[in-house]
């Protein structure tokens, strides 16, 4: 079993980049049931958490895919809006000149993290800084 994601259109599959989640090795669309890299995607038991990197929305869809008998099952997407409280801050990272520099505890720029806790530091259009803590 696997599940998608859709921001505010159920035409554009979200895909999660190694750009922007930096534990994974590879773009990803379909997430299998019980997927976990440990930071920005988890699963615990029954509890998802996805944490995104974007502001430009009002609703955010998921949808269950089953494989069997040869078949591609999937449920309806369940939409939700986007909630106002708390989230009109969040920097935009999705923008066209959007960069996102890791550093290590040390103040050292890193090229590639590898395991070990970072600061990445996202700078968006208008040049405002967005640092968060990686772990890896």
């Amino acid at each position: 079993m696997t599940y998608y994601i859709y921001f505010d259109d159920d035409s554009q599959l979200f895909t999660f980049t190694p750009e922007v989640y930096i534990s994974l090795k590879e773009n990803l669309t379909e997430i299998p049931y019980n997927f976990t890299e440990d930071y920005d995607i988890t699963f615990d038991a029954s509890l998802h958490k996805i944490y995104y990197f974007m502001d430009n929305f009002t609703k955010v869809g998921v949808q269950s895919v089953y494989y069997g008998g040869n078949k591609k099952r999937h449920s309806e997407i369940a939409w939700h809006l986007r909630p106002s409280a708390g989230i009109e801050n969040v920097a935009n990272t999705e923008t066209s000149n959007a960069s996102t520099v890791y550093y290590d505890l040390s103040g050292r720029r890193i090229q590639k993290p590898a395991k070990g806790i970072y600061i990445k530091v996202l700078t968006d259009d208008n040049n405002k800084k967005h640092a968060v803590k990686v772990m890896r």
